[in-house]
Formats: structure tokens, C-alpha cells, sequence
């Protein structure tokens, strides 16, 4: 979890300052054994720290990840101005293993804005209201049943995350879970125009352009790594020879 690796954070901060104070002391003896040891160690330290910490986090984003699975309710950001309760609509695995892993939301009582794609920074679990707000006689709003926030008032508080309403204008009491209720306090999300949805052949070949982009990219990756590779076996070679030869730079007798 976060305080496991928070601690791990702090033990490599400490192994990392008494690195830099064990350099000093090499500065001013670079023979002393006892200390050359005692950096090997450290570095060793260093680095086993710095691999846990990376796969205690790899951990918590798998752990993370699986939260957020199509139908799911949580709290999305959006843009600026905050977060507000969404659905999981969609589950966008990784395209290669440079890509993450994203998620297409609908926002909850507003139904004409469009789907938001999202990365796991973008999400977290459903936050409720505080005790205190959720008063009987409270005026709020609630999601009707067009999708869309009505203004109600609170009959009941259960103590299993909803609240019996009454919607203006209706007699009934209606039964609605607190993500799809909206105290005073809680500001709209700016009304924003529904985008048309996408044709299947263009969206089709969006995706297609997309994964050519990346396998070109792999590619150009790639020859730049096999490059660097010819570069420094063209100079091992030179320096094996050099050696042979008696020095890194072999001048030819006049």
C-alpha cells in the first residue's frame, strides 16, 4: 500500500544522503577500502529499494485498476472544475506496452454530455456526502428518471448508502443512491454540447491510423537502438585493436 511505500521512500532517501557523504569521504581518501565497501554496499541498498518501490507501485495500480470495471460508479475530474459521479462505460486496454490502460465514463445526471476518456489519475472511488448534510427536510437534487438531476427533497437516510426522496411535483418517495444525489453545495458541471456519434468505419480507421503511428514510432525506436548498438561495437572493436596495437591512438613509424 501507500504508507509501505512511503517508508521504502524514506529508507531511500536515507541511502541515498550517506551515498553522497561516503563520496565525500572517497573524495579525500579514495584508497580507504573500508569505505569503497561500504559504497557498494549503499549502492546496492540503493538500488534493491528503488526496484520495490517500482513493483510495490505496479502492485497498487493493478489493485487500483480493478475497481473501475464497466458499470462501476465512481467520481471522474473534469477538466478544471472538479470531480463528479460517472459510470464506467468502457474499458480501453493498453495498445502496446508504452500505452496505459483508460476508461470511457459517463458523467451521472448528465446525460447530453459526451463520454470522457480517462486515465486511473482521473478517476477515484465514489466519495459521499458528509453526515451532517444529509438531513431529512434537506432540499437537494436527485437523478430522475429522464437521467437527468430534478430537484427533490430528503424523507429518509438509510444506512445503506441511499436516501428516500420526493421529487417536485410527485407525491411518491423514490429510493435513490447517494452517487445520483446533489446537495446545495455541489456545483453543476457546465453545460457542454453532445458530440454526434462517430461512424464505425471512421472510428475503425482513426484506430487503425493510431496503431500504425505507434508501430511506427516502435520502429523508428528501434533502429535508433540498433544503431547506437553498431556504434558501440564499431568502437569496442577499434579500442580492442588499439590495445593490441599498444595504445588507443597508433601513429605509424616515419
Amino acid at each position: 500500500d501507500k504508507r509501505a511505500i512511503n517508508e521504502l521512500k524514506q529508507k531511500l532517501d536515507t541511502y541515498c544522503d550517506q551515498q553522497k557523504q561516503v563520496e565525500d569521504l572517497l573524495s579525500m581518501d579514495a584508497e580507504n577500502a573500508q569505505v569503497q565497501q561500504l559504497s557498494t554496499q549503499l549502492q546496492e541498498a540503493i538500488k534493491l529499494t528503488r526496484g520495490m518501490i517500482d513493483e510495490r507501485w505496479a502492485q497498487l495500480k493493478e489493485k487500483e485498476e480493478q475497481k473501475y470495471v464497466v458499470g462501476a460508479e465512481c467520481e471522474a475530474k473534469y477538466e478544471r472544475e472538479g470531480w463528479y459521479t460517472c459510470k464506467i462505460e468502457e474499458v480501453i486496454p493498453p495498445a502496446d506496452e508504452d500505452d496505459e490502460k483508460r476508461w470511457m465514463v459517463s458523467f451521472i445526471g448528465f446525460p447530453l454530455h459526451p463520454l470522457q476518456e480517462c486515465t486511473l489519475h482521473q478517476l477515484r472511488p465514489f466519495r459521499p456526502p458528509p453526515a451532517e448534510r444529509l438531513v431529512v427536510g434537506t432540499v437537494c437534487r436527485a437523478v430522475f428518471k429522464s437521467g437527468k438531476f430534478c430537484e427533490c427533497v430528503i424523507d429518509q437516510v438509510t444506512t445503506k448508502g441511499t436516501v428516500w426522496v420526493t421529487f417536485q411535483g410527485y407525491q411518491n418517495s423514490e429510493e435513490v443512491p447517494l452517487a445520483h444525489l446533489r446537495l446545495a453545495y455541489q456545483k453543476d458541471m457546465k453545460a457542454k454540447e453532445k458530440r454526434p456519434l462517430s461512424n464505425p468505419a471512421e472510428t475503425a480507421e482513426k484506430k487503425r491510423q493510431k496503431q500504425e503511428k505507434r508501430k511506427q514510432r516502435q520502429e523508428d525506436k528501434e533502429k535508433e537502438m540498433e544503431g547506437a548498438k553498431q556504434g558501440w561495437q564499431a568502437f569496442d572493436k577499434k579500442l580492442s585493436k588499439s590495445k593490441k596495437l599498444g595504445g588507443m591512438f597508433h601513429h605509424k613509424g616515419k
